[in-house]
């Protein structure tokens, strides 16, 4: 494959879903020289290649070390680029790469499952831009290689105008096998561990456990997949999404206890996908005084001067990781920012944010990095876009 082409793809379709990477200058190669196509030569860098032949490679870099799933994602995109080389250059190649991020999900996720994985998403898809009497449709399809076969293909079952309610993307899903044969229709218990999944989708993140994925298309068009109990891709608005939470939940400095922690990230989660949009932001132990700088009085919990505030403090709680998930998102969509203190007690809740004249970006971003001067500003997107920020104005981390 052309190098030019080659580059192109790999920004075109895998950067997306490799937050903050590049692709750097490519490095000629003797014959002789046939490694992996995918080689991890350092922490931030991975070098790839279209095939272990190829004269020439392409290093992948960025500051944050890449992470083993971003690693299988990677050797997944090169696998589904071998897929449809020979498509490259004639008068399909369009119809053909537009299916390309589905492929390479497939493979990333799916394991021996891949080829009916694919299938899924593909109906899914389709599925995505129509109706089911008049009303968007939601579904689930999982695949489990221990369920045992009804005789019924999925493909057969696509047939039937009914085939997008038998499942309702939430607790009740199809169930398929490896090879494509639907099992069984099964209804899910509401899940009650932690999951790195959105609190709607939690009972089918817990169904994904070990050689189990399930994909979901919601009711607003996305397209998610779940693995290992967590949520590992999501398609929004057209664009394929990697999550990566353990990195994003370690770049989380504060709070230091991990419950509270847990609880902001789950959090984040949680609003990013009810698409409320928020703003919130943790004080460092040392700043805690600092706060009244930045938030107007009467929108301190504290000083329950307003009602707002008196209702956190006698009917809803102020320990942020006290509450149940469904309260903390829905205390962050109240317009203005949520603070919490470096041990998850709340200091303020919809509070008007004093930002600096000249601030670039829209409010929410403004405030959000205003306050990520007291440790730990995050802002959230109505569209689910997550952007956190450090003391020092720097980018921790973004995904949605």
């Amino acid at each position: 494959m052309d190098e030019a082409v080659f580059r192109d793809l790999l920004e075109t379709y895998l950067l997306p879903m490799l937050p903050g990477a590049r692709v750097s200058a490519s490095r000629a190669l003797s014959g002789k020289f046939k490694q992996k196509a995918v080689a991890y030569t350092a922490s931030g860098t991975i070098s790839v290649r279209p095939t272990r032949t190829a004269r020439y490679e392409l290093a992948i870099r960025r500051k944050q070390k890449f992470v083993p799933s971003e690693h299988v994602l990677v050797e997944a995109f090169v696998s589904a680029i071998r897929d449809v080389a020979a498509a490259i250059g004639t008068p399909f190649e369009a119809e053909v790469l537009r299916a390309l991020p589905l492929r390479v999900v497939a493979r990333a996720a799916g394991g021996k499952s891949a080829r009916t994985l694919f299938r899924i998403l593909e109906q899914l898809a389709e599925w995505a831009s129509d109706h089911y009497e008049g009303r968007p449709i939601s579904a689930s399809i999982g695949v489990d290689p221990a369920v045992e076969p009804s005789g019924i293909t999925l493909e057969e079952l696509w047939t039937e105008a009914f085939a997008p309610v038998i499942s309702n993307g939430l607790d009740t899903l199809i169930v398929a096998t490896e090879r494509g044969e639907v099992g069984k229709v099964e209804a899910i218990n509401q899940a009650k561990l932690h999951t790195f999944a959105p609190y709607r989708f939690r009972a089918i993140a817990e169904w994904a456990t070990g050689d189990r994925v399930c994909a979901v298309l919601t009711l607003t068009g996305e397209l998610l997949v779940f693995q290992e109990q967590r949520l590992r891709f999501a398609r929004r608005a057209g664009t394929w999404h990697h999550f990566t939470h353990d990195s994003w939940f370690t770049a989380i400095h504060i709070p230091w206890k991990v419950e509270a922690r847990t609880a902001v990230y789950e959090t984040l989660l949680d609003v990013s996908f009810s698409r409320s949009g928020g703003c919130l932001a943790v004080v460092d132990r040392h700043r805690r005084r600092d706060v009244a700088r930045f938030v107007a009085p009467r929108d301190l919990v504290k000083t329950a001067s307003t009602l707002k505030t008196r209702l956190v403090r006698t009917a809803i709680g102020t320990r942020f990781q006290d509450l149940d998930r469904r309260i903390r998102a829905e205390i962050l969509g109240l317009d203005g920012a949520t603070v919490i203190a470096h041990n998850g007690t709340i200091l303020a809740v919809g509070a008007i944010v004093k930002i600096e004249s000249g601030s670039e970006g829209g409010g929410r971003l403004a405030a959000a990095k205003t306050l990520a001067e007291l440790g730990l500003g995050v802002k959230i997107s109505q569209d689910g876009r997550v952007n956190a920020f450090s003391t020092r104005g720097e980018e921790l981390f973004a995904f949605g």
